[in-house]
């Protein structure tokens, strides 16, 4: 419903006078000029929200329209957002350059060096770009700000509508090979990997895989159709589209939001472990692989800065609001947003082991059935937890701070 609202808003807008700007998004009660907008640098995925900021603060008039990716068309559609900036054009010019987009990598590095003031991206530091940070004697404030998903996506035509996290493994490490396998036709299965700088690509490869290497004979399916188109995340659906046994996978915010909500599809998103990747499964925990939008600064930002008072906008209501405006699902208000703000902290699962990303030590980690059963508690001052090689399934992890703080956070165990 939102979507068609936001298109029928598009259709109306062109003939709906804009001689009345929007008021302007305040920051502590205060307007933000154009000389004082920060550079907020990302990858594509966050382009949208991040131009929305902009557009809220500065109070021009925008509206969403379906428009061909980039000038390219060939059967696809992109929500986008379309503003009307009443500036100069060397104003309008220093507005873009404070929205870079860049590869998430690169942002990060970009950030670090202090080459931007806040950036917003579909994954947190890695551990190759915190060694980097660590170098530079540089450290980073991270915090979730929305919550994404995973998702996988096949031709319309192919009969199968679902994939156990088993069977996706065992099509990308090559052990799987034929749709038959799998409940499908008998075809040879056409599996696609984005290229190594995807932030969505880095995600498959730690939560899909789960250290399992992609068979070498994939890489080359990086260039399959699925060269990037300028900086779209449109050409997984140009693979699928002309590939009726193919498999690949994206943001689920893209199939959901952004990719054209009315144009015919010639393509599908399939479940996982037989539950269908919708908002309302990524809200509640049970589709397997739901991850976060992350904004990140750096520690030694000037507090009374604007980027980082839009740093700690994002996870007020008001902001939240705004992200999901954008396309994006809202922090589940389980997670406790102005705590998350305050603690500064994300709960994280790998190789069985429950990591608390914070600053400060968690004095105490409960886990928790979905009745609300404690399984087990740790009341030491750590920031891990190990998770018994039997538990699978969905549970509720609290982490306890000092001054009563807490952060609650849904994961799924494999």
């Amino acid at each position: 419903m939102k979507k068609v609202l936001f298109i029928l808003l598009a259709l109306l807008s062109a003939n709906i006078s804009r001689a009345e700007k929007p008021p302007k998004l305040l920051l502590d009660g205060e307007e933000v000029e154009i000389d004082n907008l920060p550079i907020i640098d990302g990858y594509y995925s966050t382009f949208s929200l991040r131009r929305l900021i902009i557009a809220k603060l500065l109070g021009v008039d925008y509206f969403w329209n379906l428009q061909p990716p980039l000038g390219s068309g060939e059967g696809y559609l992109e929500l986008a957002m379309t503003t009307y900036y009443d500036y100069t054009s060397e104003e309008r010019s220093f507005i873009s350059s404070r929205l870079p987009l860049n590869k998430t990598h690169d942002s990060f590095l970009n950030l670090i060096e202090n080459k931007s003031d806040l950036i917003i991206n579909q994954r947190r530091i890695s551990d190759e770009e915190k060694e980097y940070a660590d170098e530079q004697g540089v450290t980073l404030l991270e915090k979730p700000i929305a919550v994404d998903a995973l998702a996988f996506i096949v031709n319309q035509s192919n009969p199968v509508n679902n994939l156990s996290i088993n069977q996706i493994q065992g099509i990308y490490t090559g052990d799987i090979i034929n749709w038959n396998e799998v409940g499908g036709e008998d075809a040879t299965i056409t599996a696609a990997l984005q290229p190594s700088y995807i932030d969505t690509r880095e995600l498959f490869n730690s939560m899909v895989m789960d250290g399992h290497p992609p068979s070498s004979l994939l890489e080359n399916t990086t260039n399959l159709g699925m060269s990037p188109i300028g900086s779209s995340m449109i050409p997984e659906y140009y693979f699928i589209m002309r590939n009726n046994t193919g498999l690949t996978y994206t943001s689920f915010y893209y199939c959901d939001f952004l990719f054209s909500p009315i144009a015919p599809r010639p393509s599908k998103v399939i479940g996982v472990n037989n539950v269908a990747a919708t908002r309302e499964n990524i809200i509640n925990g049970t589709y397997p692989y739901v991850t976060n939008v992350y904004a990140s600064v750096r520690s030694d930002i000037d507090k009374s800065s604007v980027a980082y008072k839009i740093y700690e906008f994002l996870t007020t209501d008001e902001g939240q609001s705004i992200v999901d405006e954008s396309g994006y699902i809202p922090l589940p208000k389980a997670a406790s947003i102005s705590n998350m703000s305050k603690v500064n902290a994300d709960i994280t699962i790998r190789d069985r082991t429950i990591n608390i990303v914070s600053e400060k030590p968690a004095q105490r980690i409960e886990v928790a059935d979905m009745q609300g059963r404690t399984i087990f508690l740790n009341t030491t001052n750590a920031n891990y937890i190990s998770v018994p090689t039997d538990m699978h399934g969905v549970y509720m992890v609290t982490a306890w701070f000092a001054n009563g703080e807490k952060l609650t956070k849904k994961i799924y165990m494999k």
